[in-house]
């Protein structure tokens, strides 16, 4: 009797178990990068992006394909018009003098120069 009393709340135990479900949902990567498109998402990143001299090339090459994907992929290179980062930029075109070799610091001057040109662009209309 006292094997089936426990055979018994073994089988009670298994029906308890909740069964669990798995259901797929389309990630819509755009929808996601299009959340960081805000100036007080942007202005930490801005503030990391200050520090590229001590940043691994790997972080700023992450900072920059952030820029991008707002700038590009979602049109608002507007919210890169930040004066900090402008700096920055100038800072890059002084360290590729140095540096003429540095593709990271190359990649990264070509995307100033894009995000500067869309300024210039703005500026004579305003």
């Amino acid at each position: 009797q006292v094997g089936e009393e426990n055979d018994e709340e073994e089988e009670e135990i298994e029906q308890v178990q909740p069964q669990l479900y798995s259901v797929e949902q389309e990630f819509d990567f755009k929808s996601f990068i299009a959340r960081f498109a805000q100036k007080n998402i942007i202005r930490p990143y801005g503030i990391l992006f200050g520090n590229y001299e001590k940043n691994s090339k790997t972080t700023n090459h992450y900072i920059i394909k952030m820029f991008h994907r707002i700038a590009v992929d979602h049109d608002l290179p507007a919210i890169l018009f930040q004066a900090t980062i402008f700096r920055v930029f100038q800072r890059i075109w002084n360290s590729l003098k140095l540096k003429p070799d540095d593709q990271s610091l190359r990649e990264t001057a070509k995307f100033a120069k894009f995000i500067l040109s869309k300024f210039m662009k703005v500026a004579t209309t305003n």
